[in-house]
């Protein structure tokens, strides 16, 4: 007879034979059965998961961090037993969709002369601050700025993200007046995608304002005349993050963008 030890099983353990010619016995088949009944793949009750094997490689799409990983963990009450060794993941609320970043109107009468065929600073909105790195973040900006006008001109505006440092501009809208008044916001209400891959620290918009062929003066009088006159900006953030600009959060899908492009 030659027998050897099981080595994956020391708890209990169970002798094999190491020889065609060994037999084995009824209390040799109990050993078997009572190892096989406590089999969890825990040390000592079977060969452990990641062990020998190939491991698990845990990585954001960005490749970093990756993680050569045993064991996946997930934040409390998100993870919900099936039954049969299924396990079902639900993410937490608030942790993808939409994140407001910076909701935001101008509260006061504003008037600036503007003269002609140069970008003048007209409002500095307060700062927005992203809380995950690497999803798209989006500003709306809608309104009326009054322009009055003694001659024919085109009024437009822009938005500059960070004019402190390398500033990146972005075209918004106007139109063309005969004189009188009229909105160098018109047709500049949509959604602008600011990027993706904004620091996680402080960002500035400023809205920009120029009259083209004729100087004048533009005007929000959001107090004297709220109903007529107004500036608003809203920067969101898609796919991360608590609501309200929290603290950070678990990146879901989200949105994807694929052209985000002006005429040139």
């Amino acid at each position: 007879m030659s027998r050897g030890t099981s080595i994956n099983y020391s708890s209990p353990s169970f002798p094999i034979a190491s020889a065609d010619t060994d037999q084995f016995d009824a209390a040799d088949v109990q050993q078997l059965a009572t190892a096989l009944d406590t089999h969890n793949h825990t040390a000592g009750k079977g060969l452990t998961t990641g062990g020998g094997g190939g491991g698990l490689t845990v990585r954001e799409v960005d490749l970093l961090p990756s993680v050569a990983a045993t064991t996946l963990e997930f934040p409390n009450s998100t993870l919900t037993d099936q039954g049969g060794g299924v396990v079902r993941y639900t993410p937490a609320a608030g942790g993808g969709g939409t994140t407001v970043l910076l909701d935001n109107s101008i509260s006061t009468n504003v008037s600036l002369a503007i003269s002609s065929g140069s970008w003048t600073d007209f409002y500095t909105f307060p700062t927005f601050t992203p809380t995950v790195s690497g999803v798209p973040i989006f500003a709306e900006v809608n309104g009326n700025l009054r322009v009055d006008l003694a001659t024919i001109a085109v009024c437009t505006s822009r938005l500059i993200l960070d004019p402190a440092g390398a500033a990146t501009p972005f075209p918004l809208g106007g139109e063309q007046d005969n004189g009188g008044r009229n909105n160098a916001l018109a047709g500049g209400a949509g959604g602008i995608y600011l990027g993706s891959a904004l620091s996680l620290s402080a960002h500035t918009l400023k809205l920009q304002v120029m009259i083209n062929g004729s100087s004048g003066t533009m005007h929000v009088n959001k107090v004297s005349s709220p109903d007529n006159e107004f500036l608003h900006v809203l920067v969101t953030q898609e796919g991360g993050g608590a609501g309200g600009g929290g603290g950070g959060g678990s990146v879901s899908p989200g949105l994807n963008v694929y052209l985000a492009n002006t005429f040139s």
